[in-house]
């Protein structure tokens, strides 16, 4: 069984001015933040995001070891109407690619999703991850939206700590059951 857990943040409640200090203390350590709109919509970040987030998504618990083909991704994330370039902030050490927060957005519920966010092991616990999430904040805020919703895999704690110290609160959530036949 899989419980997975929906935390909600509301924008009324967001210290822009605190959420940069993690930023600030992650940029000090050498990473920058940049996201897809700033990078350029190319076909090559295109594959070099679709190859982040095949690295990335197995480390996720909850994950299994199914990833679609660059062609899937293309037609099922980057195609999708909740995709914005400008939401998929990536977190960058010297040239490699190492994090990445992945944020929808529908206007009309003014409501932001925070899709995805995980950080390669090698630079986990260094603050990359909340830095990736201040910067998604960021990037809401500036769209007018009210909330970013989250949902994460009971599990995993570092995550959910994260989401904790930044002022998500739980809401409702879902239970997934899985049985073989």
């Amino acid at each position: 069984m899989q419980s997975f857990v929906t935390n909600e943040l509301n924008l009324a409640d967001y210290d822009a001015a605190l959420l940069a200090q993690h930023v600030t203390k992650a940029e000090a350590a050498g990473y920058r933040f940049f996201n897809l709109v700033e990078l350029g919509q190319t076909p090559e970040n295109h594959e070099r995001l679709y190859e982040l987030n095949k690295r990335l998504a197995p480390d996720l618990p909850g994950n299994d070891d199914n990833f679609p083909t660059f062609e899937q991704y293309q037609h099922q994330i980057i195609g999708a109407d909740w995709f914005s370039p400008g939401g998929q902030t990536i977190a960058t050490h010297g040239t490699d690619w190492v994090g990445l927060v992945g944020i929808g957005y529908d206007a009309d519920t003014r409501i932001a999703d925070n899709t995805f966010t995980a950080v390669d092991r090698a630079h986990r616990g260094k603050g990359v991850a909340t830095a990736l999430k201040a910067k998604s904040m960021e990037y809401v805020a500036s769209l007018g939206a009210l909330a970013i919703r989250t949902g994460n895999d009971a599990t995993n704690g570092a995550i959910l700590e994260v989401n904790r110290r930044m002022g998500y609160r739980s809401v409702p959530g879902v239970r997934i059951f899985h049985k073989n036949v």
